[in-house]
């Protein structure tokens, strides 16, 4: 028997403020999982589902039942074995797929194979921002800071973005990116400072980077299956990706980094650096001494 009811753990996910992202994913992890939580469940459950969205989910389901336990009625023994759980596979952090960077000369060809002006400021906003998706999307005309641009036209813009779990953040942008957002905006949209800089939505968005990026061959096949390789897929993520990565390589401090990709840990901001230092040792191992 499930404990607990689906509003309720939703209700948890929203006080925890996870974005409505993962909390759909979650709430659609309860509804597969569905069973006692026991160990006994919960290690069949693995069998089929051990990835880090259900792992995550599990976790965070066991954080509700042990904050809800009066409300639940758990005894004694209940909340023990809840609190005792053991997630196999949960010892340490999945070791990730590197995803590869691409050069600026990469990020222009992938443009230049996008189709609509309105994707193409899209991808130049998302590599040269760093912004996730969902950021990306949720811009609206007035995010923009355009009172500071009207001061000083030769200015870096500045655009409001709303991050994970909802957390309020600044991205820079390059002058001559927001000039060419203030000239899509004077050309294409009629609405107020609440419209949508964007009509595209996310998965259209990075179904046309995909396209763009097997047009341009920058997706590499796999001649066996025929598929796309996926860590060389092109999509938001690898663009953002990209953009730190060349920052480092330019030289851009790390800790400055952080700041630019709106990073709560330094940590996150080192998986970029690694890259850098991969690109180094290749380099210096192809040098004939």
């Amino acid at each position: 028997m499930l404990l607990g009811d689906i509003d309720s753990f939703k209700d948890f996910l929203k006080l925890k403020q996870l974005s409505p992202k993962t909390i759909k994913s979650y709430t659609l992890g309860l509804i597969r999982f569905n069973s006692p939580f026991t160990q006994e469940y919960i290690n069949k459950f693995l069998v089929k589902h051990n990835n880090t969205r259900d792992r995550g989910f599990l976790k965070a389901y066991q954080e509700y039942l042990i904050s809800e336990k009066e409300n639940l009625n758990l005894s004694t023994d209940q909340l023990t074995e809840i609190v005792n759980i053991k997630f196999l596979g949960l010892s340490g952090r999945k070791k990730r797929k590197l995803i590869i960077p691409l050069s600026t000369r990469e990020v222009d060809i992938l443009i230049n194979n996008l189709q609509t002006e309105e994707l193409k400021l899209m991808a130049l906003l998302c590599y040269n921002t760093g912004l996730r998706l969902q950021e990306l999307i949720s811009i609206k005309i007035g995010s923009f800071d355009w009172e500071k641009m009207r001061e000083n036209p030769a200015s870096m813009g500045e655009v409001k973005v709303l991050g994970k779990g909802g957390k309020e953040g600044i991205a820079l942008v390059p002058n001559e990116i927001i000039k060419k957002v203030a000239r899509y905006i004077k050309s294409r949209i009629t609405g107020g400072l609440d419209s949508p800089l964007f009509k595209v939505g996310e998965r259209s968005f990075e179904i046309k980077l995909k396209e763009a990026g097997i047009r341009s061959r920058l997706t590499r096949i796999n001649l066996e299956t025929g598929e796309p390789i996926k860590e060389t897929i092109t999509n938001p993520h690898r663009l953002r990706h990209s953009y730190a990565t060349n920052l480092l390589k330019a030289g851009v401090p790390i800790n400055t980094v952080k700041e630019l990709m709106r990073h709560a840990s330094i940590s996150s901001t080192e998986v970029y650096l690694h890259l850098t230092k991969k690109d180094i040792e290749k380099e210096v191992s192809e040098v004939n001494y």
